[in-house]
């Protein structure tokens, strides 16, 4: 059976599945038709015209990481996509969760700092399409966490942590600190 004999799961527009694939593929499409590299068409045609900074490709290998970079931790480890002859595992943050950062920017091989977070949502939804609009997105990939909200009342902050793994036995955490700061930030409305 050839692809092409396969049906679709559901009618184009029905309904919506996440897919870090259908980035990748996205970020090819924009690639091929610009003829300008993903993250370039990115920086060129959405941050600098509204002065976001403190976004780039994370580098792969440790060595291309810089000072201003937190550490990211993360317990996981597995084969390297850099060095396919080699039986070593690396850091899941360096490869080891199969990403190479530099070809895998549209799905997870972008870091962003919390600043340049809200400064996006502040004029682009923070899930989907469009405009800013209320709504929240946590995100996370090895040695990272994230959440992002814009409220309804004209408020958007985010925040970044440099993990993804908690201790054996503890619940994660992250919600319970996105409704403290929601709680804040309502009283603080009152």
């Amino acid at each position: 059976m050839c692809s092409s004999d396969l049906a679709l799961d559901f009618a184009p527009g029905a309904k919506s599945q996440y897919s870090n694939y259908g980035y990748l593929l996205a970020g090819a499409v924009v690639e091929r038709v610009t003829g300008t590299p993903y993250f370039t068409y990115v920086r060129q045609t959405l941050l600098a015209p509204a002065d976001i900074t403190q976004v780039r490709v994370i580098s792969t290998r440790p060595a291309g990481r810089t000072d201003d970079e937190a550490i990211a931790e993360d317990q996981g480890l597995g084969l390297s996509p850099l060095e396919l002859t080699s039986p070593l595992r690396v850091p899941s943050v360096y490869g080891g969760d199969g990403e190479i950062n530099e070809v895998g920017a549209p799905n997870d091989g972008i870091g962003a700092s919390a600043t340049a977070m809200v400064q996006f949502i502040h004029r682009h939804a923070v899930w989907g399409n469009g405009p800013r609009a209320p709504g929240a997105r946590a995100g996370s990939t090895p040695g990272a966490s994230s959440w992002a909200q814009s409220r309804a009342d004209d408020v958007d902050w985010a925040y970044v942590i440099n993990t993804r793994d908690w201790p054996p036995g503890t619940t994660q955490t992250l919600d319970a600190l996105q409704v403290a700061i929601n709680r804040i930030l309502d009283a603080a409305a009152l």
